[in-house]
């Protein structure tokens, strides 16, 4: 689903693989990835990742004042 999307719009989002500590060229689907992604510094990685996304998503859902930019910069980007 979140393929298709991004083939639609042009979405920012926060990249996990990021946060995991794989190995150059150990991508997603992989031995390298899987071992990387058991190791305590990608739980930790990962945990304040998630922790980030869920208060983003918390001020998106309380803050009005918050949602309207976001909103306004992906009607933009989405027409552009």
């Amino acid at each position: 689903m979140f393929g298709k999307l991004i083939r639609l719009y042009s979405i920012p989002c926060a990249d996990y693989l990021k946060a995991l500590s794989a190995p150059p060229n150990g991508g997603n689907h992989t031995p390298e990835f899987t071992a990387a992604a058991r190791t305590q510094e990608s739980h930790e990685r990962a945990m304040a990742m998630s922790k980030g996304l869920a208060a983003l998503g918390l001020c998106a859902l309380l803050d009005e004042a918050f949602l309207k930019p976001v909103k306004n910069d992906f009607e933009r980007r989405r027409l552009a």
